[in-house]
C-alpha cells in the first residue's frame, strides 16, 4: 500500500546531529515532510516502541513544545520547534530533497 511505502520512506529520512543552542546541547531531528505528529516524533526517536504506548507516555512524562507542556499526542510539529522530552530538547528541521 502506498501510505505505508511513503511512511518507510519517510522514516528511513530521520537522523540525528547535535547542535548548541544558547548553551544547551539539542539534537536536531530532520524530517522529509512538513510536518508530524507528536506522537510519531516521539515513536521515532525510540522512547516509545508503538504508537499504543504514546497516550500513557504523555501523562506519565513531561513533554513540551516551544516551552509549553503538552499532553496532546496528536499536536502537529513544525520547522524550528522545539521539543524537550524529560529535559532533553530536539529541534524540527526539514530534510530538503534537492
Amino acid at each position: 500500500d502506498m501510505k505505508i511505502v511513503n511512511y518507510l520512506r519517510w522514516a528511513r529520512k530521520i537522523w540525528y546531529n547535535f547542535k548548541c543552542k544558547k548553551g544547551d546541547a539539542m539534537k536536531i531531528v530532520k524530517i522529509h515532510s512538513d510536518s508530524i505528529k507528536l506522537g510519531q516524533f516521539i515513536k521515532f526517536l525510540g522512547i516509545v516502541s508503538t504508537g499504543g504506548e504514546i497516550k500513557n507516555y504523555l501523562l506519565e512524562n513531561t513533554v513540551k513544545v516551544n516551552e509549553n507542556t503538552t499532553e496532546s499526542r496528536g499536536k502537529t510539529l513544525f520547522k524550528g520547534d522545539i521539543v524537550e522530552i524529560n529535559g532533553e530538547k530536539f529541534i524540527v528541521e526539514v530534510e530538503n530533497d534537492n
